[in-house]
């Protein structure tokens, strides 16, 4: 009778326990839910110039000065009603934010005991855009990870990457590569649209060039080769005098074949982005085939072709692809 009266308490004192133990985790999850909610009315009825001066409560700069920030809770609460709610609230300060990103810059170390705001700000951008990364690495739950996306997808448009150290673009695209042949549809979208708004920067760096494989498209000049048509024109009219200012038509029929010599022998393979947009609409190896994919997804991939077309050099070698 003692050992079952014992046994019964242990139980009791068990569940007890672990029932204590939800009940507080659900209190807290509540509780940051509610937080996160007023975070994300906050930042989206007051003005931006306002919020902007509360930025620094909002995000960190490194992992040792801030551990509470918006970043660290998308890649650290264990809700993901949570973490869904905290990525709106960062989609939301960054919508119409690019003013004031503008400013920030982290290309080279200050050694200094004071940092200028445009600094801190950089750092600020490129811990937020390291959280993200590991959150795309870590999360587990479908709409989550589309939400990351779609954070990501709007903070490309805002930051000034040739103003920030280069790498930050190659952390997160690594994984937006695989994550384009997701098979869900929801999130596949939410990655080609990372990816289309890479490409349709206005500034792209050296690094966002090699990322997509688009070739550069500077031209050089072959001075051996101009010097040598100058010659040819002498012998042939050896009385009359040339003239040196070449006009621009004179200038293309020489240099063209330079333009061929200028785009790199790979350029004829085809770039991932290009093949994975091609294969979404049913060619695959140059052949016409039925697409078996959501129609979503071959709409997002002819936005994305769409956006490709403003780069000429990264298509001009598989047009016919592309026609059929």
């Amino acid at each position: 009778h003692a050992f079952a009266i014992y046994r019964t308490s242990d139980s009791d004192f068990s569940d007890n326990e672990h029932n204590r133990e939800m009940v507080n985790r659900n209190k807290q999850a509540k509780l940051r839910l509610a937080a996160l909610t007023l975070l994300l009315v906050i930042a989206t009825e007051v003005e931006k110039r306002l919020i902007f001066g509360y930025w620094h409560c909002l995000f960190a700069t490194d992992e040792s000065c801030q551990p509470i920030s918006l970043g660290n809770s998308v890649f650290r609460d264990s809700s993901p009603r949570c973490r869904i709610l905290s990525l709106q609230t960062i989609i939301q300060l960054l919508r119409n934010s690019k003013p004031f990103l503008i400013q920030a810059e982290n290309k080279d170390k200050v050694p200094s005991t004071f940092t200028p705001f445009s600094v801190t700000l950089g750092n600020m951008i490129a811990f937020t855009y390291d959280k993200l990364t590991q959150a795309l690495i870590k999360e587990g739950d479908l709409t989550v990870l589309a939400q990351i996306l779609k954070c990501i997808s709007i903070f490309i448009t805002v930051t000034p990457f040739h103003r920030l150290r280069s790498g930050i673009v190659s952390g997160f695209v690594k994984y937006v590569r695989l994550l384009v042949r997701h098979k869900d549809p929801t999130v596949k979208v939410a990655a080609l649209i990372v990816i289309k708004n890479l490409i349709s920067l206005p500034e792209m760096t050296s690094e966002i060039l090699e990322i997509v494989e688009i070739p550069k498209s500077k031209i050089e000049f072959d001075w051996r080769k101009i010097d040598e048509s100058l010659r040819m024109a002498q012998t042939r009219e050896e009385d009359e005098l040339i003239d040196l200012e070449f006009d621009d038509e004179e200038e293309d029929l020489l240099d063209e074949p330079n333009v061929e010599e200028a785009v790199s022998i790979n350029a004829k393979k085809m770039p991932w982005v290009l093949q994975n947009i091609l294969e979404n609409l049913g060619i695959h190896k140059g052949v016409l085939k039925l697409p078996s994919i959501a129609m979503s997804v071959r709409i997002e991939s002819l936005q994305v072709l769409a956006a490709m077309a403003t780069h000429y050099l990264l298509l001009k070698d598989h047009l016919l692809p592309i026609a059929t």
